[in-house]
């Protein structure tokens, strides 16, 4: 049974995480050492997977930032008629830095347990992660005094990165080696306020190079609204990101033009994007973009000529997202919280999806229950799923607004 990422191993940064590099908020100069919090408060190691016969690699996150001394942690995933029940804890040291992780899965087939130990050596970090199948992955993390993240290796990888005087990265080398032995280097160029405007990665895999050029675009107050990325000759990307009126991002989704080649992105008189132009020899690809008073993104016509739309409240929360026969409603709580979300397919393929989210004191979901009803050869199908926290002790978590997807990844123990 697939395990998701859990309450600890957390943060998956949506669309596309630049690593170490990530993007920044502000340019400036980083001055004095950053306590033991702020220098190791993100953490990740990587781990080979094998899956189906074939080695893939794992990477996992750790946020440490909002636990406290001794969490501990019970949760529950009902499908059908099975049951499962994990429990996690978390111990720290004097220094309030996390020292040990450990998980355990009960089913009614098995039972999985794994510990990943911390250990600390002046700016070097190492991780020693111990599965019951006997696996150990070991990965060590060094840091320069300013908290910046240089070098990564693990059983099989090799992460190095540079920086310029005000703290952005400007090159990253991975290096893999074994079943997925490839190089890869990505450098990044900034704009005069900080923010990431190009990279382009180089990749060596199996005697080939592969060159992807990435282009960011933002709104006026900064976020990123638009990646734009091209693959030598042959695939262009986008990715597309919504925010609320707290700047909390609401939704990303991605889009590929199979016509490579020469690309024209255009604006509007507000600085919003409003087409993509790809031509590859005589052939011409454009994808449009339309928005309310508010800046939201109401409706794109793709790059095949098929239409998304977008409803949103007073907020600019999303409430209706229509894509095709799918159409996708949102519902909040009091508080702004994404209580409900509720996807319905009309004709091929028709299905029902209905999801439910609950939230404990502190304001962290606790509880997500989905149902899934489909019209298949063999009948009607209905799958039914509930995921919960049923106990949690010592953590100061207050998660206040999220998109509830987003909350579920720091909270899903599955």
């Amino acid at each position: 049974m697939k395990r998701f990422l859990s309450f600890f191993l957390a943060m998956l940064m949506f669309g596309c995480l630049l690593c170490a590099c990530g993007e920044p908020e502000d340019a400036g100069t980083q001055q004095g050492t950053p306590s033991s919090k702020e220098l190791y408060s993100q953490i990740r190691y990587y781990a080979s997977v094998e899956r189906n016969g074939e080695k893939t690699e794992e990477e996992i996150f750790f946020d440490f930032d909002w636990l406290e001394n001794g969490v501990v942690m019970d949760g529950k995933l009902t499908s059908g008629e099975k049951v499962s029940t994990r429990r996690e804890e978390a111990t720290f040291d004097a220094e309030k830095r996390p020292v040990s992780i450990t998980a355990t899965t009960v089913d009614d087939e098995e039972t999985e347990h794994e510990t990943i130990d911390i250990s600390y050596d002046g700016l070097k970090v190492t991780l020693s992660r111990l599965r019951n199948d006997g696996e150990k992955d070991i990965n060590v993390m060094e840091y320069n005094e300013q908290g910046l993240l240089l070098r990564e290796e693990s059983n099989y990888r090799i992460n190095t990165y540079e920086y310029d005087s005000y703290g952005n990265c400007v090159m990253e080398k991975t290096f893999r080696e074994g079943a997925l032995e490839s190089e890869e280097k990505t450098t990044y160029t900034y704009d005069e306020n900080g923010k990431i405007k190009f990279s382009s990665a180089l990749r060596t895999y199996d005697g080939e190079e592969t060159e992807t050029q990435s282009h960011y675009y933002y709104y006026p107050n900064g976020n990123v609204m638009f990646v734009l990325s091209v693959t030598g000759h042959a695939d262009v990307n986008h990715n597309f990101r919504h925010y609320n009126k707290k700047d909390i991002l609401t939704w990303s989704y991605g889009m590929q033009a199979s016509a490579g080649g020469v690309y024209k992105v255009t604006k509007d008189a507000n600085g919003y994007i409003s087409s993509v132009e790809v031509t590859r020899g005589s052939e011409v690809s454009t994808a449009h973009f339309e928005y309310d008073a508010a800046g939201n993104l109401v409706k794109e016509t793709t790059f095949y000529g098929t239409e998304r739309t977008w409803e949103y409240d007073a907020e600019n929360r999303p409430v209706k997202y229509r894509n095709g026969n799918t159409v996708t409603t949102y519902e909040y709580d009091s508080q702004g919280r994404l209580i409900a979300e509720n996807e319905v397919r009309t004709g091929d393929n028709a299905y029902t999806q209905n999801q439910s989210y609950a939230y404990n004191e502190a304001g962290m979901v606790s509880r997500r229950e989905m149902t899934y009803t489909a019209t298949e050869e063999e009948g009607t199908v209905v799958r039914h799923r509930v995921m919960e926290v049923t106990h949690i002790e010592n953590s100061n978590c207050t998660v206040n607004e999220q998109w509830a997807e987003f909350l579920f990844q720091r909270l899903n123990i599955f």
